[in-house]
């Protein structure tokens, strides 16, 4: 009797890892808003001019991140509107970002946080990006390169920096950075500006690349949740917290 109760309390308790493994796994398949992510629009946000109307693309947030994905609270009294390719919370208004239906040089600002990844054509998305942007508009986008594979609907990419440029082409005047150990980055940031007015960014430029609050690495506990072997976390450890890097771009100069 009390070895079946035993094995029936075991097999509970196996039942109940098994559902939390599961969430675990559904939850880590889903794209999320990573806070260093949330920080970077926020000191971005404080250093430059944004532009309305506020596009964000992929604003659908996942249940249990509404506060943490929801960035209309970063810039308060400007239009925003939450694009995303499914409805849900935070979304506005259901968009193709590979066709959006917005008009030529309608839009202020472009946030593509973490969405990239989930592109099929990459190109196709930043040319459009650009169509919509007015002609002081700007794009601030971010992507995981060191991170598990994540859906919605599929998860196609990983971006180095210099992939970032070449996705920012057309942008007369850009700023690219990495955080995390710099051969084995956890992010890649970007700037566009359709703007070819370097000398008005030039110090705001200056202030990101020297501002350490950017930084903000992921922590212990997120590297053993992400289901990093031993080895990985112990190497996070010791140079994920190394301040970002960050290169400007401008009239095919390299700052």
């Amino acid at each position: 009797m009390i070895f079946s109760l035993l094995k029936l309390h075991r097999i509970n308790d196996l039942r109940e890892l098994s559902i939390f493994t599961l969430k675990l796994r559904l939850k880590m398949r889903s794209p999320i808003m990573r806070e260093n992510v949330r920080n970077f629009v926020k000191i971005i946000a404080k250093e430059l001019d944004i532009k309305e109307p506020i596009i964000e693309i992929g604003s659908f947030q996942v249940p249990g991140q509404e506060e943490l994905a929801n960035l209309r609270s970063i810039f308060p009294m400007k239009k925003f509107i939450g694009c995303d390719m499914r409805n849900g919370k935070g979304v506005d208004k259901i968009e193709n970002v590979e066709c959006l239906s917005l008009s030529d040089e309608s839009v202020g600002t472009v946030l593509i946080l973490d969405t990239l990844e989930h592109v099929e054509n990459c190109f196709k998305t930043l040319d459009e990006i650009y169509r919509v942007l007015n002609k002081e508009g700007i794009v601030i986008m971010s992507s995981v390169m060191d991170f598990p594979i994540h859906d919605y609907p599929s998860d196609y990419w990983r971006f180095t920096p210099e992939a970032f440029n070449l996705l920012l082409s057309k942008f007369p005047i850009k700023m690219i950075g990495i955080q995390g150990n710099p051969d084995h980055p956890h992010t890649v940031f970007a700037i566009g500006i359709k703007s070819n007015n370097f000398l008005s960014y030039n110090k705001i430029f200056n202030n990101l690349k020297s501002n350490p609050s950017i930084n903000s690495p992921i922590g212990v506990l997120d590297k053993i949740k992400y289901k990093y072997s031993a080895a990985q976390i112990i190497l996070r450890c010791l140079f994920g917290k190394q301040a970002p890097q960050f290169t400007i771009h401008c009239k095919n100069e390299t700052r």
